[in-house]
């Protein structure tokens, strides 16, 4: 079991064959990132990436074992802990079986602006500190294609970039791509796709 104690760090995972990153998402301290029992170091497709300077705690499993047996509250929140890691990961994997890059990219920006609590930047937008490399692994798509959505909301007046930040200037239209009925989502989606 890993407790991640202060910090900011990233999950992924490996997917397919190549073993291209996808990302989970972030998780803030203090959190417990679960580990299965057969997880062996290097043999699991699960990756942990510190996102900012970070402080963990391991423990083998009778360590574990012995602390869930001294203290029960702990247990408790540990069992909670491990089923909304779970419950994460179901929501990653159906929102990606069923929302368009687009969408996942807008959501992605937005659950950003929500964590962080993101500072407005003086004129009503909010700051969101992240590149498009970043989005390009959470929205599982290439940074080109990013990259040409980015230009795209830029030239709507929803977005703004600069050196690792998305100036967010229409919060709006943003949930909208990334909730909306999906009509004004797949019309970029499609402006976005190379012909």
């Amino acid at each position: 079991m890993l407790v991640l104690m202060s910090g900011r760090a990233r999950l992924s995972i490996l997917c397919g064959e190549n073993g291209t990153e996808q990302a989970l998402g972030l998780r803030y301290a203090p959190a417990i990132l679960e580990y299965d029992e057969g997880d062996q170091p290097g043999t699991h497709s699960r990756q942990i990436a510190a996102e900012s300077q970070c402080r963990f705690l391991a423990y083998g499993r009778s360590e574990f074992a012995a602390l869930l047996k001294l203290f029960p509250q702990f247990a408790a929140n540990v069992a909670v802990a491990i089923l909304a890691e779970r419950r994460l990961l179901m929501d990653f994997i159906s929102g990606h079986l069923t929302t368009p890059a687009i969408g996942r990219m807008a959501r992605y920006v937005l659950n950003r602006i929500s964590e962080e609590n993101s500072p407005a930047a003086g004129n009503g937008c909010c700051v969101v500190e992240m590149t498009q490399d970043d989005l390009a692994m959470h929205a599982g798509v290439s940074r080109v294609w990013v990259n040409r959505v980015m230009r795209k909301l830029i030239d709507q007046s929803i977005v703004d970039c600069s050196r690792g930040r998305i100036f967010v200037r229409n919060r709006a239209a943003l949930r909208k791509l990334a909730f909306g009925s999906g009509l004004e989502s797949s019309a970029l989606e499609f402006a976005c796709k190379p012909h």
